[in-house]
């Protein structure tokens, strides 16, 4: 009690406002390569907190977030290994925010690794957070459609980890994005790119699901506001753009941007579950579509009726066609390279100039 009595005295003197308090915000992120993690600490680094990114890999693959604070103020501890004891509790040992955004790849297809990336994971760093006496803040990312009934793996994964997480720390700030969009994201980019590998895009059924997509940057822009906010702790949020579309809409709207007409196959469920549920993982292929993907496509995943929604957030989202053109601006100019273009110049499209 009296430790939860000290977090929410502590949590109102975080100065989540003041540039200058470096050495007051202190933020461990964990799940360093989601697409999520250079909007959030490119947004506390401009407030001058120090992060630290822990990979389980090398820092190679995510030495892309050093730009998002000063130099000194940013660590990339690799190759970690978050079963062995105490572990977590050293990387977050001076810190006073933690955020876990650590996830399964959606392509993944053995139950066990998505587990622990899900569940067994999230619920070492509730633990190490609750034995804290430093850390005054927790959240904890899950999704929106988490349900322990789902046919979808990575939602009823999710779903366990969101229960073990609010069991090991009940302040902990839970979030539940929807479909995210941005710079590199698994949404937009992949459309593009599977358009440009078959010149079509296949859909499940007849892509009436429905999707509520979310900016990248306001997804970090309620995260901060949350850490603003103390009244946020032991909260869910549901967080969803401005709009509702469905899938073939949002198609539509992409192809639109690029000035294509929507060329779409459809599949029928049967026969896409049936492959997926078959065919081996090969990274160049089921990347772009997995079985989680299509059972997924039976499902609407938007924010729901009664929950604490973005706005709760005081966060104005952005629709879904406000930042298409930037995003396929680089797709947009490889695609229309003429024969000269493609011998002899523009680096191959990426110099292009294409205003929004």
């Amino acid at each position: 009690m009296l430790k939860l009595m000290y977090r929410g005295i502590s949590a109102k003197i975080l100065h989540v406002n003041d540039p200058s308090s470096s050495s007051k915000l202190r933020v461990t992120i964990f799940g360093g390569s989601s697409q999520l993690c250079p909007s959030i600490g490119s947004l506390l680094g401009y407030l001058g907190a120090q992060l630290s990114f822990p990979t389980r890999t090398s820092s190679k693959w995510i030495d892309y977030l050093k730009t998002t604070t000063a130099y000194k103020h940013v660590a990339i501890p690799q190759h970690i290994d978050y079963k062995t004891p105490g572990v977590i509790d050293r990387l977050i040992d001076t810190s006073n925010v933690v955020i876990s955004l650590i996830g399964s790849k959606q392509y993944l297809r053995d139950y066990d690794l998505i587990y622990e990336a899900n569940v067994t994971v999230p619920k070492l760093i509730a633990e190490a957070v609750e034995r804290s006496q430093d850390v005054q803040r927790f959240i904890h990312f899950s999704a929106v459609g988490v349900d322990p009934n789902s046919t979808s793996t990575r939602l009823r994964t999710k779903w366990i980890g969101e229960q073990e997480v609010r069991a090991a720390c009940p302040e902990v700030t839970v979030m539940r994005p929807t479909l995210i969009f941005g710079e590199v994201d698994n949404f937009v980019s992949r459309i593009g790119l599977i358009h440009r590998m078959l010149g079509y895009v296949p859909v499940i059924g007849d892509a009436t699901e429905r999707r509520q997509p979310i900016f990248h940057m306001d997804v970090a822009h309620a995260v901060v506001n949350a850490l603003r906010m103390p009244d946020t702790a032991g909260k869910v949020f549901e967080l969803g753009g401005p709009h509702v579309y469905s899938e073939k809409e949002i198609l539509e709207i992409i192809f639109n941007k690029i000035g294509y007409p929507p060329l779409l196959k459809s599949v029928p469920y049967k026969t896409a579950s049936r492959f997926y549920g078959w065919v081996p993982h090969v990274h160049g292929f089921t990347r772009h579509y997995s079985l989680d993907m299509v059972q997924e496509s039976q499902m609407d995943l938007v924010v729901g009726k009664d929950a604490l929604g973005i706005d709760q957030l005081y966060v104005k989202p952005v629709a879904f066609p406000q930042n298409l053109m930037r995003i396929l601006s680089d797709y947009q100019a490889k695609v229309d390279l003429t024969m000269e273009e493609t011998e002899h110049g523009y680096g191959g499209g990426n110099d292009r100039y294409f205003s929004p």
